[in-house]
């Protein structure tokens, strides 16, 4: 949605991989 959207959703990643947030961001 937004760009703060956006940094959290990598730093969501980089916490755990294994969130369905990767599958979104791929």
């Amino acid at each position: 949605m937004t760009k703060v959207q956006d940094l959290m959703s990598k730093d969501v990643k980089v916490c755990t991989p294994h969130e369905p947030v990767t599958a979104a961001a791929k």
